[in-house]
């Protein structure tokens, strides 16, 4: 049979079952990859159960809660919880170890960086052995799948309320930005740990007894809020044991007796308000900034570290407000976000993803090895050079034997080098390199977020042993080159509140790894100053260590001090100027985005914070490498500091203008712009908004004399456009207009008690205003404070 008529001849069934078998066999690698990335459950002892906190919602780069159940009704065993994130490239896995006895239940919290956008996690429980956490074929016990749900410039927004609470929230398709997601959330739900809070924007807290809340669960409330978050609580009868539980530190107000609140300010943000509304009075417990009539106030907010408290005097459950057109508008206005950053993946609500680049800067910035001790050498040659000479012929002549030194000489030459080479390979230098950069941002009066990141080099392969705190959180640094210096992304599985981490690092090939966790600490004693005198800063080390390179801003502001010794104090003036960007390496620049005052292209979008950034000597750190691999390596270790500065103002005071912010809630008709270094607004329509406000030690100010002149960096000229002033008193803007004036020209403005209220100054401008380009107020304010 030739081939042709075999062609012909093979039935065509056969031909296409051999081309299926073919396809079956070069499927079948990766259907078995698959089935491995993705494994049925093989132990019926062991269920497994799994959810993601905050129904799998989370913001990128943020930490994501996984509650995760764990039963055992067979024998005692030791096993590997792991969860994997198919998306994170290179692949990796977030490893915790549970010891379970016989007929036993246990509840772990797995915390997974969202390095990625990812959709799924992959939840395993392998059996322990020696390499069990890492190796890809150790036997799968039990595992389950969870759907996840990035979401990128959206409010994520946590009600915790013993009864169901309904909000008339704006629908999604009729706002421009930040569209809301929210999240009911039982008091049990809310965790222990503030990075499971993480991804929250806002949490409002509503008919709920938050004495019951445990210490931890508080204290994690009381640290989200310090790095960002927005607390709202809620008002009314039903709201009277709602902060009884918190920190003092997010109790703004007392709730007093209910009465019918005053509307008309809400003009200010909203044409139509309700007809009646009822709350309770607001006693302030500390500076606050109230919003509405003074004796009794719609609602006062209180800055903490980054975040900030809201109060309310209503109950959000009133009738009248269910019943009201303009409550979408109302909660679009008080449930924002306490500050604004431009990141990574857009405007987000944390300065985490713009931190750790900086952080893997400043640990880029490598130590040189440790060169060897060259003076064993210099001894050895030294020494033949002594005894080939002189001593060798002195020696052989008094023995008589001088033929011998054809022979003596080469091989003290031999024996010489030999010595050498021996003695230069004992004291050759240690090429591996061990770098980080650790910022402690303080989140109470005795503890501090502390966050390091730490860079690994080696001259060959090798496998570190990291050393951490049992709390201590894992993430890989985002690979790139940063001072020169190329850095991966690590790809071994990273052990979450383990003791010890294995890390491989490839030949001269720097790996990056960022550590986080919660760390007692002894901060200073730091306040602003502002009096008669003037204005200051005032401080005590009562910490057992010098501070160095101590940095005081708040807006335009600064004092500086080279060192404050242990036990030391001093008093630093503050004093205006045009302050430049911070390295990025230095300790203002790593913490600038901590809260502090912020570079040009961030401050608009968030008031400035007064904050002290500091070197510390030592600090303690959430990562370590292991003796054996740290003592002949080069080391180098930052450790840097930031805290909130408390501001103390009294008695007749002249306010410093660079302490007046944009307050972007009461602002309307432009965009968040810099000019001078300050902050203000760019029109974007004929009308323009714009809210100047003071901090909150100030709000009681009873002004004296108030004079107002503008700056502006448009083309047009001032006078093109008029501005009113808001009558805080009548609630309407003033009848005459005036005419924008430019900054060497001033205008007195009479009766200022009524056009500041709360420290809130506020601005209408009209006219040929899209030409004035980016326009702020200048403010010269004096005033009495009690």
């Amino acid at each position: 049979m030739n081939a042709r008529s075999f062609h012909i001849n093979y039935p065509l069934s056969l031909w296409l079952a051999w081309l299926l078998l073919l396809l079956l066999l070069l499927l079948l690698p990766p259907l078995a990859q698959a089935q491995d990335a993705v494994p049925s459950a093989a132990d019926p002892t062991l269920p497994l159960t799994a959810e993601a906190m905050l129904d799998g919602n989370y913001g990128p780069y943020r930490w994501l809660a996984i509650r995760v159940t764990l039963a055992n009704t067979g024998p005692d065993r030791v096993v590997h919880l792991r969860a994997r994130l198919p998306s994170d490239s290179p692949p990796r896995a977030y490893t915790q170890q549970v010891v379970l006895p016989q007929r036993s239940e246990k509840q772990i919290i797995l915390y997974l960086p969202m390095q990625s956008l990812a959709r799924i996690a992959q939840i395993t429980v392998v059996a322990d052995s020696s390499d069990a956490p890492n190796a890809p074929d150790a036997p799968v016990l039990a595992s389950t799948t969870l759907d996840l749900f990035p979401r990128i410039e959206e409010r994520l927004l946590g009600i915790v309320s013993d009864q169901p609470l309904t909000l008339a929230l704006p629908r999604r398709q009729d706002l421009d930005s930040f569209p809301f997601v929210v999240l009911p959330l039982a008091p049990a739900d809310l965790p222990s740990d503030p990075r499971g809070l993480d991804s929250l924007t806002i949490l409002l807290l509503h008919d709920t007894d938050t004495r019951l809340l445990s210490a931890a669960q508080q204290q994690a409330l009381l640290a989200w809020v310090a790095r960002g978050g927005h607390l709202v609580l809620g008002g009314g009868e039903v709201n009277r044991a709602t902060p009884l539980g918190l920190d003092p530190a997010l109790q703004p107000a007392t709730l007093g007796a209910e009465q019918p609140l005053d509307v008309r300010p809400l003009r200010l943000m909203i044409s139509a308000p309700p007809a009646r509304l009822v709350g309770s009075t607001l006693t302030p417990l500390a500076p606050t900034q109230p919003f509405g009539a003074p004796e009794a106030p719609l609602f006062v907010q209180r800055m903490y570290g980054a975040g900030l408290v809201t109060q309310l005097a209503f109950s959000p459950t009133q009738r009248t407000l269910r019943a009201w057109d303009g409550a979408p508008a109302l909660w679009d206005w008080l449930l924002s976000p306490a500050r604004l950053y431009a990141g990574r993946t857009g405007i987000e609500a944390a300065a985490d993803t713009l931190q750790s680049p900086l952080l893997a800067q400043a640990a880029a910035d490598l130590p040189a090895s440790v060169l060897p001790r060259s003076s064993p050498v210099f001894g050895l040659l030294v020494a033949y050079l002594l005894f080939v000479g002189p001593v060798l012929a002195v020696l052989l002549r008094r023995l008589d034997h001088q033929p011998l030194t054809w022979l003596l000489v080469p091989t003290l030459a031999v024996l010489t080098g030999a010595g050498g080479s021996l003695l230069a390979i004992q004291l050759r230098a240690d090429q591996h390199i061990i770098s980080h950069a650790t910022l402690l941002e303080a989140t109470s009066p005795t503890t501090a977020r502390s966050r390091t990141a730490m860079l690994l080099l080696a001259p060959q392969a090798t496998q570190f042993e990291l050393r951490q705190p049992p709390d201590t959180l894992l993430r890989p640094l985002d690979a790139g080159r940063v001072g020169g210096v190329d850095f991966g992304s690590v790809a071994d599985d990273l052990a979450q509140q383990s003791d010890t981490q294995p890390l491989t690092v490839a030949r001269w090939q720097a790996q990056g790894i960022l550590a986080e966790q919660t760390t007692p600490i002894s901060l200073p004693h730091a306040a602003i100053i502002l009096d008669p005198q003037g204005v200051r800063v005032e401080l005590a080390n009562v910490s057992d260590q010098p501070l160095r390179e101590l940095q005081i801003r708040y807006g335009t502001q600064q004092a500086t001090l080279a060192s404050l010794p242990a036990g030391a104090q001093a008093t630093v003036p503050l004093v205006s100027s045009v302050l430049e960007p911070p390295p990025a390496a230095s300790s203002a620049g790593i913490a600038a985005l901590g809260q502090a005052a912020t570079p040009p292209e961030h401050e608009p979008l968030l008031p400035p914070v007064p904050r002290l950034v500091a070197v510390l000597p030592e600090a303690p750190a959430p990562l370590t490498v292991a003796a054996a691999a740290a003592d002949a390596a080069a080391t180098q270790q930052r450790s840097l500091l930031s805290m909130p500065v408390e501001l103390i103002a009294q008695g007749q005071v002249d306010v410093p203008e660079a302490w007046f912010v944009p307050d972007l809630s009461l602002s309307a008709g432009g965009v968040p712009c810099t000019i001078g270094g300050q902050g203000g607004l760019l029109p974007q329509t004929d009308t323009l908004t714009l809210t100047l406000r003071l901090p909150d030690a100030l709000a009681a100010l009873d002004p004296v004399s108030l004079r107002v002149s503008f700056q502006s960096n448009g083309v047009a000229a001032l006078d093109r456009a008029s501005v009113r002033l808001y009558d805080w008193q009548l609630h309407r803007l003033q009848a005459e207009a005036r005419p924008v004036l430019p900054p060497t020209i001033s205008q007195q403005v009479a009766m200022p008690q009524r056009v500041v209220q709360h420290g809130r100054v506020l601005f209408v401008f009209t006219g040929a205003i899209t030409d004035l380009g980016c326009v702020r107020p200048m403010l010269e304010l004096q005033g009495v404070l009690p």
